[in-house]
């Protein structure tokens, strides 16, 4: 760590007076966007979900308390229990801490988390030291981190899990289960694991999902299976909005709520079946981690609900692009990708106080669809040229 830290300071010191002067600016501004996110945390932290693994600690079942309308409002802020089970039973060491002391423990935690799945992801990829730093404060400065950091996400957490899709020994496919608590990434990473994997390594990761399902049964009054089980899915239909890009939304939009069978179709399996296709038909050939990980980070934006904080999932993209900016296309994906990171909340913002854009929403949603799917395409064209080369 600290000869790493020598390489950097060095590196530094020989940066032309122009890279010094960027190097400077980003800095400053990635410490206005951490404090920022910090400041936020300490007021808000309204994603959280402390509250629901409070109710269970208490041996109430979140999600059917919420279903009924949250009677007594004791699922605060915008902690709609719409994880997986597993989750709750992970977090119910701050079931016991005061509100107050959790959002200061959790603030630390996602800061950790942070500097951690960096270092990790680094680890894995042919870039210098330098270079990476830029990248690393360009990542602290985007809307996504501060946010997931002020909301109080599971967002780091999960890509923390994504993290240990590195790894190569069983341990850490254990803890890839993480990743499974957001159920909107599973699909994609659960078929990469099978293919690329094997079936033991596969069932590893399924094991953080099981045991957190039989404790959280154990520990509530639900009895039947099936019913605990779909209840997420229940919750998230009821509480979560609109996406940022993604096909679910525009299909929520497009699509009337009466239309039972086409909602089944179109809203839920239609998305995991193109998800689980398009995952095996890109990577099954190839043995580069990065552009694995970038490739079921983009599939799971595209096809799943994801809010903007969800976005910080295109950190692989985007070390995979500068990896290999010296192709046309990773240029045009990192434009798409700073696009996410920096533009498409600040044209939110207009809407939601001029009204600039209440007459086009799905406009507004196909378009981000597209450049998210542009930012796919060009990922896999870097590839194809890259290996040809």
């Amino acid at each position: 760590m600290f000869s790493v830290l020598k390489n950097i300071i060095s590196d530094i010191q020989q940066l032309s007076f122009l890279n010094k002067i960027i190097l400077v600016i980003l800095s400053i501004l990635s410490i206005i966007s951490i404090s920022q996110g910090i400041v936020n945390s300490q007021i808000y932290s309204n994603d959280f979900q402390w509250s629901p693994t409070v109710l269970l600690s208490e041996g109430i079942n979140p999600y059917l308390y919420f279903l009924n309308n949250n009677y007594g409002d004791r699922v605060i802020g915008s902690q709609a229990p719409n994880y997986l089970h597993s989750l709750y039973v992970i977090l119910l060491p701050f079931a016991k801490l005061d509100w107050i002391v959790v959002k200061k423990i959790w603030l630390i935690i996602n800061i950790l988390l942070t500097i951690f799945t960096f270092l990790m992801i680094a680890k894995k990829i042919q870039l210098e030291n330098i270079t990476l730093l830029f990248i690393f404060l360009i990542y602290l400065c985007s809307i996504p981190f501060r946010n997931s950091l002020g909301a109080g996400q599971q967002s780091i957490l999960i890509l923390f899990a994504f993290a240990f899709l590195f790894g190569e020994n069983r341990l850490s496919y254990f803890f890839s289960g993480i990743s499974y608590i957001k159920y909107s990434f599973a699909p994609p990473i659960a078929i990469y694991i099978l293919i690329k994997q094997g079936a033991e390594r596969f069932l590893l990761s399924l094991l953080i999902l099981f045991i957190g399902f039989v404790i959280f049964y154990i520990m509530q009054n639900e009895t039947n299976i099936y019913s605990l089980f779909i209840q997420p899915l229940m919750v998230s239909a009821k509480a979560v909005g609109y996406g940022v890009s993604d096909y679910m939304t525009i299909v929520s939009i497009v699509v009337s709520s009466d239309s039972n069978y086409l909602v089944a179709l179109y809203y839920y399996i239609f998305p995991v079946f193109a998800s689980l296709a398009l995952t095996i038909f890109l990577v099954r050939n190839t043995s580069d981690v990065i552009y694995e990980l970038t490739i079921i980070s983009l599939i799971g934006l595209l096809f799943f609900k994801h809010l903007i904080s969800d976005y910080i999932f295109l950190l692989p993209a985007f070390l995979y692009s500068i990896q290999n900016i010296r192709y046309f296309y990773s240029k045009i994906s990192i434009l798409c990708i700073f696009y996410f990171w920096f533009v498409v909340r600040v044209i939110y913002f207009f809407d939601n106080n001029y009204s600039m854009l209440h007459d086009y929403l799905l406009l507004s949603k196909v378009f981000n669809f597209l450049v998210l799917l542009l930012i796919l395409i060009m990922v896999v064209a870097t590839k194809k040229q890259h290996t040809i080369s």
